[in-house]
């Protein structure tokens, strides 16, 4: 994973450069002045692939992932401990030096760790399980994208979870309000993939779809 994203942040660059050597020996000022907008762009989709990377800490076992990863549907993580390995024994004294020893994410309990739902959280992952269900279609191919993933667009999934009843408020700013909040905390989570205005469910929670959605005020 990371090898990849250094491979599109290299991509990126490269054609940067190109356009900035283009506006360069370019005569006219639109032309110089459009290739300097590209250059623009792509260095800002090469910042776009860049990572922050989260080190923590539990026991004996240091977990480094990405906490930053905008272009990225599962952004990478990995989990070591290090262990002592016995170099050479000289009569009763023994050398040794810590190895690192990579481990399975999936087994540390600070890695796997989520923050707890927020009601209103799940009220949308919920709505858009149903979007999905309902009405998702199989999206344009795209590297951000997993393959055979139906999407809705976001405003069919904001659409139902008003129909869900995100808030109880009739007022339009405070529904919009409750759904950004509950957008960005599943986002931030990975409970939902995003790609420009698609959006599908990441997590496996288990919905009764066959239950009537609740109908907000109007």
């Amino acid at each position: 994973m990371f090898e990849i994203l250094s491979k599109e942040i290299r991509k990126c660059r490269r054609h940067a450069e190109e356009c900035k050597r283009k506006s360069k020996i370019a005569q006219c000022p639109s032309a110089i002045q459009e290739y300097l907008e590209m250059e623009q762009r792509w260095l800002d989709l090469a910042r776009s692939y860049e990572l922050e990377m989260l080190c923590t800490k539990e026991g004996k076992t240091v977990t480094v992932e990405a906490d930053k990863a905008n272009d990225l549907v599962e952004k990478p993580r990995l989990a070591f401990q290090f262990e002592p390995v016995e170099l050479a024994r000289d009569g009763l004294t023994v050398a040794t030096a810590p190895v690192l020893v990579p481990c399975d994410t999936r087994l540390t309990a600070g890695a796997a760790k989520r923050k707890a739902m927020p009601k209103g959280a799940r009220i949308a992952l919920r709505a858009l399980v149903e979007a999905v269900a309902e009405a998702g279609t199989a999206p344009p191919a795209s590297n951000h994208i997993p393959a055979g993933t139906k999407t809705v667009t976001v405003e069919r999934w904001r659409t139902y979870t008003y129909r869900r009843g995100i808030s109880t408020s009739e007022e339009p700013r405070a529904r919009q309000q409750a759904f950004k909040r509950a957008t960005e905390h599943l986002i931030s989570e990975r409970h939902v993939g995003i790609w420009d205005d698609q959006a599908w469910p990441v997590s496996e929670i288990d919905f009764d779809l066959n239950k009537a959605p609740r109908q907000a005020n109007v």
